[in-house]
């Protein structure tokens, strides 16, 4: 469960930097 919480985490963040880079 928390690995899948911190790929969530990592996906989310990885598109938010995508986004604003």
């Amino acid at each position: 469960m928390y690995d899948r919480a911190s790929r969530t985490l990592h996906q989310t963040l990885g598109s938010t930097l995508d986004h604003v880079g």
